[in-house]
């Protein structure tokens, strides 16, 4: 619903606007809308914000934040004139101010925008800042600027590739005014709008308004650059400013610089070789398919054929998209107009291959230009030579079978029911860099092979594991001791060679422990292990069990006669190794509270807790076989064997 001048009251002038009160009621016109997206999520909305003026001529920035645009987006359009009432205020600050204003605004849920039907505000929206001003550094870069000159130089466009993977349009302008040059950067869809204005026509003496543009310092210089969706690039502008502005150049003297398509001199170049080699990460067409998210890559590949030789061209406009045809005209869908002029532009589907896979590769005019080294239309002339339209053969002869580097657009597949193209950014046809580019990769290709192989080979694991065996235990050990399955005297010689006595005691302690200790969980048996002494005895004592409580007597124990039929083996012949073994045993003796000779038990049944079932008592030996002997000659290999293997559990 429109509102009329008499149906509001208590508005305030931008200039009145501060912190005293939170909420204000003002009329301006919005003299700039634009959306911010999110960073993180490029098509999603995070803010809208615009620039209002009111009929003084004050401007302010306001903001709808991401929760409140669903509200307030169909009620405000540039141009138009708005009472604003209960709008927040907050200060202006950070580096890319609007506005000279100390506060900015803040759209709140009980804000009201209703349009004003009769009245309309003429004021210009522009505040030129002279180029003078802008290059001399007088200028605060924390503030948008305008600027208005006339256009002198035009850079080469040239593609960016960003953080995340995307590539960029750049392109780069001179603007000139009172002797003073200013350089502006175009990136995204300004260079478009360039390129739709070069290929109108007429190029002499035009003027362009750069509004809201960043000012940056750039090796040592001052230049400005514009803003993502927040710049205003005019060319040609019908406004007061501009007539002042041609007025000011027919009165003047001064021979301006003509207007020239080459590339600035302070634009830094890549070479291919850097851009091929080093900037840009290397994949393979199958990499390229398995992408995850926006990136660019070089791919090396061969080309295999042309997937349309008959077709290899389109009808575009200058801003580079394919035009409609409208009866006698031609219609833009990107510029949103008829265009009076068209060109023929390159579109070459190829199909490629590499080691890993196939693929099918777009190139279009800039890149199929420096393969064929002629125009599109040249292109279309050479076929039409002889008055029938025909396939030139330079197509085929110098695209198929070609291996070149493509820096390749890779991006996630919408619909696997289709195979995806990919779209070709460059192209390196140079043979000395693509003989670098293979050398390259084939070295790092062949050191990640070799250490695959070697991590991953049984020879390689198995003389690691050798070495750390080795390596880790002590000096008495040697590899080869390794196998204990060979001869009986030198697995003796191996193992208590060096320090047998030490050796022996170690083993053999823990032998006798787990030969004591054979007796169920069920009996609590306690027992003692007295040191070693130098002095050797035979092993002629019985080692008796006494009971301590009323229960039944238990059977004595004949511990010599268990161990005996190993130990008579190497009686009759004592080595170093058997008088050890003998110390050994004959130091474990059985204790009890009254004698050093006798090992006390006492049944732990009274103690077991109810409901525990009553465990049976481990097999002692037979009392028949006490006294018969087992003549074995590998008896005492055996028990130093079954020594080593309790000595490596943990």
């Amino acid at each position: 619903m429109a509102l009329t001048l008499g149906n509001r009251s208590m508005f305030s002038n931008i200039d009145e606007i501060n912190s005293d009160r939170t909420n204000w009621n003002f009329k301006a016109k919005i003299i700039r809308l634009w959306q911010v997206n999110d960073f993180n999520r490029p098509n999603m909305p995070f803010s809208v914000e615009m620039v209002l003026m009111d009929s003084d001529g004050s401007k302010i920035h306001a903001t709808i934040k991401k929760t409140l645009i669903y509200k307030f987006k169909h009620d405000v359009i540039e141009g138009k004139v708005y009472s604003f009432e209960n709008i927040g205020v907050a200060a202006n600050t950070g580096a890319y101010r609007t506005t000279h204003h100390p506060y900015k605004l803040n759209f709140q849920f009980g804000s009201i925008v209703q349009r004003l039907s009769n009245c309309d505000i003429v004021k210009s929206p522009f505040t030129f800042v002279p180029i003078s001003e802008v290059v001399g550094g007088l200028y605060d870069t924390d503030f948008l600027v305008d600027v208005i000159g006339l256009l002198t130089e035009i850079g080469q466009e040239r593609e960016i590739t960003n953080q995340n993977g995307s590539t960029t349009k750049l392109n780069v302008i001179s603007l000139e005014a009172d002797g003073h040059k200013l350089q502006c950067t175009l990136f995204g869809p300004y260079v478009d709008e360039l390129n739709t204005f070069v290929g109108a026509g007429d190029l002499n003496n035009h003027v362009v308004i750069v509004h809201l543009a960043k000012a940056k310092t750039f090796q040592d210089k001052i230049h400005i650059q514009n803003c993502m969706n927040c710049s205003v690039l005019i060319f040609n502008p019908n406004c007061e400013e501009s007539k002042i502005f041609r007025a000011s150049l027919n009165d003047s003297d001064e021979n301006h610089s003509p207007l020239t398509f080459t590339q600035l001199s302070n634009e830094s170049a890549v070479t291919p070789l850097d851009e091929f080699l080093y900037n840009t990460p290397r994949a393979t067409l199958q990499d390229l398919k398995d992408a995850t998210k926006v990136s660019s890559h070089v791919v090396a590949a061969t080309v295999k054929r042309t997937l349309n030789p008959d077709r290899y061209w389109y009808t575009a406009c200058f801003c580079g998209k394919a035009v409609i045809q409208d009866s006698r005209l031609w219609f833009c869908e990107k510029c949103n107009r008829h265009v009076p002029k068209v060109v023929p532009r390159y579109c070459v589907k190829l199909r490629v291959m590499d080691d890993t896979d196939s693929a099918t590769f777009v190139v279009f005019d800039k890149e199929a230009s420096a393969i064929f080294n002629m125009s599109c239309a040249d292109m279309l002339q050479l076929g039409d030579a002889d008055g029938e339209q025909i396939v030139p053969p330079e197509i085929d002869d110098m695209l198929v079978n070609h291996t070149w580097l493509f820096m390749v657009e890779a991006k996630p597949s919408q619909n696997p029911r289709f195979e995806q193209s990919f779209r070709v950014r460059k192209i390196c046809t140079d043979e000395v860099i693509i003989k670098q580019f293979k050398d390259k990769w084939d070295n790092e290709d062949a050191v990640c092979n070799k250490k695959r192989n070697e991590g991953g080979s049984l020879s390689t694991l198995l003389d690691k594991g050798k070495d750390v065996y080795v390596g880790g235990t002590s000096n008495f050990l040697s590899e080869e001791c390794q196998n204990f399955s060979g001869d009986s005297d030198k697995g003796k010689g191996l193992i208590v060679d060096g320090t047998p006595l030490e050796v022996s005691q170690d083993l053999m302690l823990k032998f006798s422990e787990s030969i004591v200790n054979l007796d169920d969980d069920s009996v609590n048996t306690s027992f003692c292990v007295k040191p070693m002494t130098p002095c050797v005895s035979p092993m002629t004592s019985t080692l008796t069990v006494k009971p301590i409580t009323s229960d039944p007597p238990v059977k004595p124990i004949n511990f010599v006669a268990a161990v005996n039929p190993m130990l008579s083996a190497v009686s009759a012949n004592p080595t170093i190794s058997d008088v050890v073994t003998q110390q050994s045993a004959a130091a474990v003796k059985p204790v009890n509270s009254t004698s050093g000779n006798d090992v006390s038990m006492r049944s732990s049944s009274s103690a077991r807790p109810c409901g525990q079932r009553k465990k049976s008592l481990a097999k002692r030996v037979s009392p028949q076989h006490e006294n018969t002997t087992v003549e074995d000659d590998n008896a005492p290999i055996k028990l130093l064997k079954r020594a080593v293997k309790i000595e490596k559990i943990p």
